[in-house]
């Protein structure tokens, strides 16, 4: 499932690795950053929050709240804190939910969100895969955001099935829509079902040409 690492070489502090398991980058993360770096959690699951905490239980584990959020999301989120006895950093949100709110208009916020969540920070994780979108496959393993932060993506390179094994392996908690076949999950405005067979991410933003929240641009 995971590659072994390559180094071409960390005597300078950077992470030169041509691939690397996700444990590795997480522990090169916490080594360089330690609490300067956060895991961003969409709660969907929680392999990647898994991970960093076999790297060190003080991972800061961040979550951005638009509002807009499932109950089960809500309820993955205490399950996680209850696992491993964290508080997840909860951030948001900027303004009260309007019932009417349109599709998509809950996710502009979260660029704003990510920003006061790294107020003070030098990096973050995410969970981004290449293989989830078009966009995504150009991403690599530890990268610059457009805030000039650094990105890591300890996943980039798993597959989905690398993904459901290392969920079932690790007994990861998952969000309960999954179970319901909500293989892409975000707010509650613009999250559905997959519409495509063959796009698990066809439930976000249906109906639009929209594929990212922002966070990721």
């Amino acid at each position: 499932m995971e590659t072994q690492p390559y180094w071409s070489g960390i005597a300078d502090g950077s992470l030169h690795a041509l691939t690397a398991t996700p444990a590795a980058a997480l522990s090169w993360a916490w080594e360089r950053f330690d609490d300067r770096c956060c895991v961003l959690a969409s709660m969907q699951d929680a392999a990647v929050i898994e991970l960093a905490m076999t790297v060190d239980r003080r991972f800061p584990i961040v979550f951005l709240d638009t509002g807009y959020h499932f109950d089960e999301t809500w309820q993955t989120l205490r399950a996680v804190e209850r696992r491993y006895g964290i508080d997840v950093e909860v951030v948001g949100p900027l303004r009260p939910a309007d019932p009417d709110v349109q599709p998509g208009r809950c996710c502009d916020d979260k660029p704003a969100l990510l920003e006061m969540a790294l107020a003070g920070r030098e990096a973050w994780v995410s969970g981004v895969r290449r293989h989830q979108t078009e966009r995504r496959s150009q991403a690599d393993l530890v990268e610059t955001d457009g805030r000039g932060r650094t990105k890591i993506n300890p996943v980039v390179q798993w597959s989905d099935a690398d993904h459901q094994a290392f969920v079932a392996a690790a007994h990861v908690i998952r969000n309960p829509l999954v179970e319901r076949g909500y293989f892409s999950i975000g707010c509650e405005p613009c999250t559905s079902a997959p519409i495509s067979d063959d796009d698990p991410r066809s439930g976000r933003w249906a109906g639009s040409n929209r594929t990212e929240c922002g966070l990721h641009l």
